[in-house]
């Protein structure tokens, strides 16, 4: 088992190396919170069918990291891709109705993130739809942080004017 991992990290090589001076920590992964906000927190859609191109609706999320210890967050991530975000039906856990790496492209490099102590690691994205894309009802949004696996979840409404 031991020769097996030796092998391993010979065929690496430097990457091995890099690996190793930024490795994920799970000690560390359970000091992060993680917030995810949406904007506006209930859309009102109007389905009537118009003249010209179909309106388009936006939900905005931002999504926060914090490290609220006295000492450094020092992770990684396999790629470029540091989180994700994914939009499902509040009752259900099946495929998501969208998701933001899915517009993405990333590069493939391990790469290292660095949140110091007191810090906000964050982003926002923002998802563009038409009325004719999603139903009424209740929605969540699902943010996750590559580097620890921390996750944080957010519930929304979209709804047709009357």
């Amino acid at each position: 088992m031991k020769r097996d991992l030796a092998l391993l990290l010979a065929a690496l090589g430097p990457l091995a190396s890099v690996i190793a001076l930024r490795p994920n920590r799970p000690e560390q992964a359970d000091l992060l919170e993680y917030g995810l906000k949406v904007a506006p927190e209930g859309l009102t859609v109007d389905r009537m069918p118009g003249i010209g191109r179909a309106r388009k609706y936006h939900e905005k999320f931002n999504f926060k990291v914090t490290n609220q210890t006295n000492a450094e967050y020092l992770g990684s991530a396999a790629t470029c891709q540091l989180f994700d975000i994914s939009v499902l039906p509040s009752t259900t856990d099946s495929t998501p109705i969208w998701q933001w790496s899915s517009e993405q492209a990333f590069c493939q490099a391990v790469t290292s993130v660095h949140i110091p102590s007191g810090k906000i690691w964050e982003r926002t994205v923002t998802w563009t739809f038409t009325a004719a894309a999603v139903k009424d009802g209740k929605y969540k949004a699902v943010a996750r942080f590559i580097p620890s696996g921390g996750t944080a979840v957010t519930e929304f409404v979209i709804r047709s004017v009357h």
